[in-house]
């Protein structure tokens, strides 16, 4: 409502509460005063221009009195007299007033006999050099915020009644020292100090305050030393203190020694006496030197803050020797080294671990449902535990800041919850080879930022939910060894073309292959094998460019996902995904980026095989076995050099012919050649990935065709892994490989050579 308010509200003269906030009103009406009965009067948020009526001065039960109001500039008030008169007023807010010409503002402000509550927002306060110095005695809250103020005035305002009991003095314009002018207000027991301008030192009148339990000199330009803080305060207040916040000044010096407290003993006794201290809170300061164990001492200590600093040393248990209070911690950006004895139990149990960035517990035997807290850790790693229970985890905290998700090989189960939206920071999310079922939720989709999926290997069943089309950064999507059904959606192709890792293999899904799924152009593992899917191999598959453009091996892959976990500080993340290599799961990790694999097998597709097929010239491996094509091979199949082979396939005719068949074809393996297959020595792999341990010394890189001056990775298969085990992980050799043969020898003196003999006879020896 805006305009004039009627007159007619003066029939209302039994009326006592009156709340016209919120509104469009610019002027208060001078009959307001003959409301005398008046207890409650409210205009807050209401665009004021005019000066406030002296006839609220008639309002002398007034009790309750909101002025706070919202015009884009100050309202200028030069008389604030009509506020002495309110005899019964307890609470008074004003704000966005100009009263630098009101000379009697700060008397009638004192005068007021019941006012208990003042709060002062956005004023543009006189200068006060000379004044009564007589206080109020009914004044015990008192809100100074977002004001102009000079620094004469200060002292004034501090020592406005002698009854304070709480003063907030938050995000002034006001620079300079804070007064020394504390020592007359014996009953402050909260004060915020913090965002403003001050400097210098802390006035050691707040020392005397015996009653102070909360003190917070926060975001300001304090640049004194904390020994020096600690010296102001060696008074009474030190008996009383709770909560200590000094973070973001300019505080140097190493953590203070006992001159600080003038007591017997020496810094540990002494920071001890801090007896009912709750919070200690030193962040985003300078201090340096080792964390005293007297910390361990503070028995009432909630909350430890001592982030951002230069603190040096070892943090044992002794530091939470009678900590069984503590809920929160924070120890970020100190070269700190934790060291606890194994078998030591924590007295406390925490409610947050601030700042953790980067928490690994995977392979242990974990179990119980995953704690909330852990949603503000940005990358967590969890797998590979007996964890049962992500329902809290991912429903209670409303801003999860988690980025990578890591909970694969657990015992998670039931059905995965809308409410994970609470984590709209993720950028991985890995629940493979679980106990989860029912359908993928839709509001999945709501993870934008989302860039690794990984579902596979539990129950979900039902369609892909389409609201995964605006995940447009998916860069990687396996929900393999699921019960999904349904066609293969068309919209993959159409809003999902950063995929580069594409995988449904062994689900229910029938229908045709989409030629939308042309559009992947960054695809380098495309795998549908093992489903219900008939129809023409798509003749398109020669847009996937990334199987036809080289790529050099020592490039940052575009697999790559970058977490920025401080300003300076960053973590470079790289998928490990298990994938069915020459008839052997295998894990593949750093050179994921490397493989280009396509596989229809287990399908219904029929027809040719297209020609386009051969254009995809970095393939490594295309599967398309256990299907119904038919025609001829195409004519430039051998365009693929670079198909790496493997086992001959068991219970067919090829195990009828003779080795010699099988001559120059060096990749072969299995019956009836002498040489058997990796992975035909062990067992075979079961679908629990946790039993699986990173092996990827197998890969034939040399088929990657490498040259000089780019060198190539190579892991020796069969002999090095037999022999050698995992000695040689990398080895980066500048040399044109076609044929090599690999000679092992060992010496006397400890040391194994190799000898690789090259196509032309030249040899290079290694030692190792």
């Amino acid at each position: 409502m805006g305009g004039e308010i009627g007159p007619s509200l003066v029939d209302l003269q039994h009326l006592r509460y009156l709340d016209l906030s919120c509104n469009n009103f610019s002027k208060i009406p001078k009959f307001i005063g003959s409301l005398t009965k008046l207890k409650y009067l409210n205009f807050e948020q209401n665009p004021i221009v005019d000066a406030f009526p002296f006839q609220l001065g008639n309002l002398t039960k007034l009790q309750v009195l909101n002025l706070d109001i919202d015009n884009y500039g100050l309202m200028i008030d030069n008389n604030l007299e009509w506020l002495s008169h309110l005899s019964s007023l307890k609470i008074f807010k004003l704000s966005n007033t100009n009263f630098t010409k009101a000379t009697n503002w700060f008397q009638s402000i004192k005068t007021a006999p019941s006012l208990s509550s003042l709060r002062l927002y956005n004023c543009l306060f006189p200068t006060i050099d000379v004044i009564n110095k007589s206080s109020s005695n009914s004044l015990t809250k008192l809100d100074i915020v977002y004001n102009t103020i000079h620094p004469k005035t200060i002292p004034w305002l501090l020592n406005i009644s002698s009854n304070l009991f709480s003063l907030t003095f938050l995000e002034n314009e006001v620079r300079g020292p804070l007064p020394n002018c504390f020592q007359n207000i014996r009953t402050l027991a909260h004060i915020d100090l913090s965002y403003n301008e001050f400097v210098g030192g802390i006035p050691k009148s707040l020392g005397s305050l015996c009653n102070l339990q909360e003190l917070s000199l926060s975001e300001n330009n304090f640049n004194t030393t904390l020994s020096d803080v600690l010296e102001s305060l060696r008074g009474c207040a030190k008996d009383s203190l709770e909560i200590l916040d000094l973070r973001s000044n300019q505080l140097k010096g190493s953590f203070p020694i006992s001159k600080a407290f003038p007591l017997n003993g020496t810094l540990p006794e002494d920071i001890g006496k801090l007896h009912h201290l709750k919070i200690l809170f030193l962040k985003w300061n300078s201090f340096t030197g080792t964390l005293t164990e007297a910390i361990g001492e503070l028995q009432h200590l909630e909350n430890l803050y001592v982030s951002s600093n230069a603190f040096t040393g070892l943090v044992t248990e002794a530091h939470f020797k009678r900590l069984s209070n503590l809920k929160r911690l924070s120890f970020l950006d100190n070269p700190l080294t934790l060291t606890f004895n194994s078998t030591w139990v924590p007295p406390f149990q925490l409610v947050d671990i601030f700042e953790l960035k980067i928490l690994n517990l995977s392979s242990n035997e974990l179990y119980g449902p995953i704690p909330t807290y852990l949603s503000n850790v940005k990358t967590l790693f969890l797998s590979n535990n007996m964890l049962h229970s992500l329902r809290t985890f991912l429903c209670e905290p409303v801003h999860g800041s988690i980025e990578i998700l890591h909970i694969s090989n657990n015992m998670l189960n039931g059905s995965l919850l809308d409410c994970h939206l609470n984590l709209k920071n993720l950028t991985v999310l890995k629940l493979d080879n679980n106990n989860f079922f029912g359908e993928i939720p839709r509001s999945i989709g709501l993870l934008h930022g989302i860039q690794y999926l990984l579902l596979g290997h539990n129950n979900f069943f039902g369609n892909l939910p389409s609201s995964l089309q605006n995940c447009t950064q998916l860069k990687v999507l396996d929900v393999e060894d699921n019960n999904l059904e349904g066609n293969i959606p068309t919209w993959i192709g159409k809003r999902l073309t950063n995929l580069i890792f594409f995988r449904l293999k062994s689900n229910n899904l029938f229908g045709a292959i989409p030629s939308n799924l042309c559009h992947l152009q960054s695809v380098q593992i495309f795998d549908i094998s093992m489903n219900n899917i008939g129809g023409h191999i798509p003749s398109c598959i020669k847009n996937f460019s990334s199987m036809i453009d080289k790529r050099d091996i020592f490039q940052v892959s575009n697999m790559q996902i970058h977490v920025n976990l401080d300003d300076n500080i960053g973590l470079n993340y790289e998928m490990d995904t298990f994938i069915m290599w020459k008839g052997v799961n295998r894990q593949f990790k750093e050179i994921l980026r490397l493989i280009n694999l396509i596989n229809l097998s287990s399908n219904k597709l029929n027809g040719k095989i297209p020609e386009e097929l051969t254009n995809l010239v970095e393939l490594i491996e295309l599967n398309i076995s256990k299907n119904n094509l038919s025609g001829a091979i195409p004519a430039n199949i051998g365009n693929l050099k670079k198909l790496q082979k493997g086992k001959i396939p068991i219970g067919t005719q090829l195990q009828s012919f003779d080795a010699l068949m099988y001559i120059d074809n060096d990749g072969l393996c299995g019956r009836p050649l002498a040489n058997s297959c990796l992975g035909d020595e062990s067992p075979n792999y079961h679908q629990d990935h946790s039993s699986f341990v990173e092996d990827e010394e197998w890969f034939d890189m040399s088929g990657l065709h490498m040259g000089i001056g780019v060198g190539f990775v190579v892991g020796f298969a069969g002999i090095c892994e037999i022999y050698y085990e995992k000695l040689i992980h990398q080895l980066v050799v500048s040399i044109k490989c076609h044929k090599v043969e690999v000679c092992i020898s060992s010496s006397t003196n400890g040391y194994s050579s190799m000898k690789f003999i090259n196509y032309n006879g030249s040899e290079i020896l290694f030692f190792l």
